[in-house]
């Protein structure tokens, strides 16, 4: 079981930032109002921003030495060397991301989070449902559970938002290698984590809706530029390889790899209205029941044309 005492963290929360004056402050609250009964802290990097952000952390900092630590660096690092410095000074016996653009919106998160660590000992990762909010903290969308929750769907593609999931820091000690992330230029932190401790442990994903994940065009995974947004796909691409060759594929044929890529790849597309890329990615899956899957893919059609009608009934 975790340890009450004060000088035993239990969990230790990241938060690389840059340029986020307009949202940092909710995050860091949001981490502030959770209620636990185990010492938790804050690390943020801040990684050389232009704007407000390092004067707000540093205020934050200053009123809660005791929770929150704050570092500023005298040159970019760029995301994953953020993340690997963090991660050296971080003393919890798990691990959360809280990016300074995202907030928790259930004060107890980690609690719910560790007391499922402390009673299945082959679990590695914790996550949870969450909200895609806007600029303005307003809901747009909301996450669903996945029909499966292992490796293998993992391997297909990334069900979790980093904002929601707690894994252990000894399953990342022992199976990750940040290192390899920064060499190979992996374009995110959390998909190659949550492939190598799946592939070890168990994931329990819990139905709460825990957290908002902010959607701006300035992030690399959510960008308007189908040039940034390919070369992230093309990174998903070198990830998965990188995985699989030291994990292997667990229950995936060749073909269902192939056609989580194809799907992948079709999404991108469709996300940024080129309809014949898509249509030539889509005719190009291996799939046995082709009329159900067209029924599916025009089905994606109507959404991502249609999808700013929706955000604003929804709004």
């Amino acid at each position: 079981m975790y340890n009450n005492s004060s000088d035993m963290v239990v969990v230790s929360v990241l938060m690389p930032t840059y340029n986020h004056e307009n949202f940092i402050a909710e995050s860091i609250k949001s981490f502030l109002r959770q209620e636990v009964k185990f010492d938790i802290e804050l690390l943020i990097g801040d990684d050389c921003s232009t704007d407000q952000t390092s004067s707000i952390a540093l205020s934050f900092a200053e009123q809660y030495p005791s929770k929150i630590h704050y570092f500023h660096y005298n040159e970019n690092r760029g995301l994953m060397q953020n993340y690997k410095y963090l991660l050296e000074h971080a003393k919890g016996k798990y691990i959360a991301i809280l990016e300074s653009d995202d907030v928790w919106l259930d004060c107890l998160k980690l609690q719910k989070q560790v007391d499922i660590f402390e009673k299945n000992k082959n679990v590695g990762l914790v996550c949870s449902n969450w909200y895609v909010i806007d600029e303005k903290s307003k809901k747009i969308e909301e996450s669903k559970v996945p029909l499966s929750n292992n490796y293998s769907e993992l391997l297909k593609a990334n069900f979790m938002a980093a904002v929601t999931v707690l894994f252990s820091r000894q399953l990342f000690n022992k199976y990750c290698n940040i290192d390899d992330y920064i060499k190979f230029k992996f374009k995110t932190f959390d998909y190659p984590v949550w492939l190598s401790i799946s592939a070890h442990s168990d994931i329990i994903y819990l139905t709460d809706y825990t957290a908002g994940y902010r959607c701006l065009s300035t992030s690399i995974s959510n960008s308007n530029d189908i040039r940034k947004s390919q070369e992230f796909n093309e990174s998903i691409d070198e990830i998965t390889s990188y995985i699989i060759e030291k994990y292997g594929s667990g229950d995936l044929s060749l073909k269902e790899l192939q056609n989580a890529k194809r799907w992948r790849y079709m999404i991108q597309y469709l996300f940024h209205g080129h309809l014949y890329a898509a249509f030539k990615e889509a005719i190009s899956f291996k799939v046995i029941d082709r009329k159900t899957f067209f029924i599916k893919y025009f089905s994606l059609v109507w959404f991502f044309r249609n999808r700013q009608f929706w955000r604003k009934r929804i709004r």
